[in-house]
């Protein structure tokens, strides 16, 4: 497995029970980093997806909005938006059955905070959800990842 945060890095192949250690030296890293290293990195990462061509008038993006304490996606919000970009958050519609939908998310909108701190639309009554399959990209915040994605 690869990540990285603040510099270190850790390369190897692991069980499952590695992973939760993995995992919690990961968030301890995470928590490690200013506020300043993490605007850093969110800006990075706009600017990344900017010169790889992702963010591109018309396309269709999937944002996963961070929790606390994850990857900030505002500033890549942003870029999208002012490139021209529509994008969509995903909203859980069903808790129970492990069931969310994408619907629109335009600079209008207001959020509200799932009972699981996950920031989401306050309601999808009466508006329709894009598929998956209809999404050019989806960002996720995520704590890591290993060298196959």
């Amino acid at each position: 497995m690869t990540a990285q945060a603040g510099g270190a890095s850790l390369t190897s192949s692991l069980r499952s029970a590695d992973r939760n250690d993995v995992r919690r030296q990961m968030r301890r890293m995470r928590r490690s980093l200013s506020r300043t290293q993490q605007r850093v990195a969110a800006n990075q990462v706009a600017n990344q997806l900017t010169r790889a061509m992702i963010l591109r008038p018309g396309r269709r993006i999937g944002v996963y909005l961070a929790l606390p304490g994850e990857l900030n996606l505002q500033p890549t919000i942003q870029v999208a938006r002012s490139r021209g970009c529509r994008l969509f958050v995903p909203h859980i519609l069903s808790s129970a059955r492990g069931r969310m939908a994408f619907y629109a998310f335009t600079p209008q909108m207001r959020l509200r905070t799932h009972r699981w701190g996950i920031p989401q639309l306050p309601s999808v009554v009466g508006k329709t959800p894009v598929r998956t399959i209809e999404l050019d990209v989806v960002l996720v915040p995520l704590l890591a990842f290993d060298i196959l994605g």
